[in-house]
Parts: C-alpha cells; sequence; structure tokens
C-alpha cells in the first residue's frame, strides 16, 4: 500500500513534479538506485492518472491551453514509462510497442499544442 501512496505524495509536492515528470519515483529515496519490476509500474500509472487521466480519450488536443497540454505530455511520458517496465517482464512486447509508437504520436500531437 505504501507504493500507492508514495507517488500521490510526490506528485502533490510542486519541487519534486517541477524537478521531474516521473516525480522522484523512480530512484529509491533510501539509496538512490533506480527502482525495476513492478513497484515502478505501479507507480507510474498511478501518475499517469493524477497528471490527467483523460489524455487516452480526448478526440482533439488543438486548442487546450499550455498547461492543460504540459499535463498530458507529462501524463503520456509516465504511461510511457509504465509501458517500458511492463516490456521487460511480458511476452506481448509487439503490443507493447505498438501502444508505446501510439503514445509517442500523442506526445508529437501534444507538443504541436506548446
Amino acid at each position: 500500500k505504501c507504493f500507492q501512496e508514495f507517488p500521490r505524495a510526490s506528485f502533490a509536492d510542486e519541487i519534486k513534479r517541477e524537478i521531474s515528470v516521473l516525480c522522484g519515483v523512480d530512484k529509491c529515496s533510501n539509496c538512490s538506485q533506480g527502482r525495476i519490476g513492478i513497484v515502478p509500474f505501479e507507480m507510474y500509472l498511478i501518475l499517469w492518472k493524477l497528471y490527467d487521466p483523460d489524455c487516452l480519450t480526448r478526440k482533439n488536443v488543438q486548442g487546450i491551453d499550455n498547461k492543460r497540454a504540459n499535463f498530458m505530455r507529462s501524463s503520456l511520458n509516465c504511461l510511457d514509462h509504465a509501458l517500458t517496465q511492463a516490456s521487460v517482464y511480458a511476452g506481448h512486447n509487439d503490443l507493447i510497442t505498438c501502444c508505446r509508437l501510439r503514445i509517442l504520436y500523442l506526445m508529437k500531437n501534444v507538443r504541436k499544442q506548446i
């Protein structure tokens, strides 16, 4: 349960959000080593929902303000990181690669709005 609260608390900290899109959840706060496996996967999914849970269902990105576009880009970035963690252990790498390519395409469209 604490690994679910850690991304929420890190997201609430504006300084951590300004330093990195991942809000510091990608590294252990004790030893500063990078995290791998299911724990960061879950944390990145939580961050994705905190930034913009509707980024995948939005039909049109034209006309959104810069703040919303930045949150959407950060959300997609967190989702991409989650899929990267999942691809290490998954047997369906083609599907994950296809999803990551779709995310990159969406990020490109959002970047045009900024």
